[in-house]
C-alpha cells in the first residue's frame, strides 16, 4: 500500500479564489468542517499561467476537479467529504471538502520537524499504520495535507486526470525509500 500527496505542478497552470479570502477560506472555513448546506459557489482566478487540466491546482491538501473528474472518482470519495462547487471562466469545477481526519501517522516511525522554541511540531515524512488506512482520502490531526492512497491515484491517472502532480509520501513495502521525491506522477 502507498499513501500520495497531490500538490502543484509548475508546467500548467493554477487557480486561486476570485477576491481575497485570505486563509480563512483554504483552512479554517474548508477542513473538516461540512459546509454544503451553506457553501455558495466561489468564483476562481488564474494564479499561475499555463493549461489547466482536468484537475487543476488550487493549493495543497486541496482536490480541485471538473465534472469528468468528479464523475470518475466519485464512488471513491464521496463517503468521506463532499463536493463544493467552484467556477472558473464559465466552467463549474468541484472542491472536495474532505471531513475524514483518521488517526493513522506511525509517530515514532515518522519524520518530524520541531521549532527550536519547542512550540510546535510538523510531521516532514509521515510513516502510517497500515492497518489504519481504511478510506481511499483522508486527513490526519497532525498535518492538514491530503492525503490519498494508491487506488484512488490509480483512478485519477486511468481516466487522464492533468494539471496537478501527486508525490508518494510512504509505502508499505519495506524496501521503498521514505521519501517525499521518491515518485512524482503526474495527474
Amino acid at each position: 500500500m502507498r499513501v500520495f500527496t497531490i500538490y502543484g505542478d509548475d508546467d500548467w497552470g493554477a487557480l486561486k479564489p476570485d477576491r481575497h479570502l485570505g486563509s480563512l477560506w483554504l483552512s479554517d472555513q474548508i477542513e473538516n468542517s461540512p459546509l454544503a448546506a451553506s457553501w455558495r459557489e466561489q468564483p476562481l482566478r488564474r494564479y499561475r499561467d499555463g493549461p489547466l487540466g482536468n484537475m487543476p491546482h488550487m493549493s495543497n491538501g486541496f482536490l480541485l476537479v471538473t465534472q469528468g473528474i468528479l464523475e470518475a472518482v466519485d464512488a471513491l470519495v464521496s463517503d468521506f467529504g463532499e463536493w463544493l462547487p467552484a467556477r472558473f471562466d464559465g466552467e463549474v469545477l468541484m472542491i472536495f471538502n474532505c471531513l475524514e481526519t483518521i488517526d493513522a501517522i506511525d509517530a515514532d516511525a515518522s519524520a518530524w520537524f520541531h521549532d527550536r522554541e519547542g512550540g510546535w511540531s510538523a510531521v516532514m515524512e509521515p510513516a502510517f499504520h497500515p492497518s489504519r488506512l481504511t478510506v481511499p482520502i483522508f486527513r490526519t490531526p497532525e498535518s492538514s495535507e491530503l492525503f490519498v492512497r494508491d487506488d484512488l491515484v490509480d483512478a485519477l491517472l486511468d481516466v487522464g486526470a492533468t494539471g496537478s502532480r501527486v508525490s508518494e509520501a510512504w509505502s508499505s513495502e519495506p524496501s521503498a525509500p521514505r521519501c517525499r521525491s521518491n515518485r512524482d506522477d503526474r495527474v
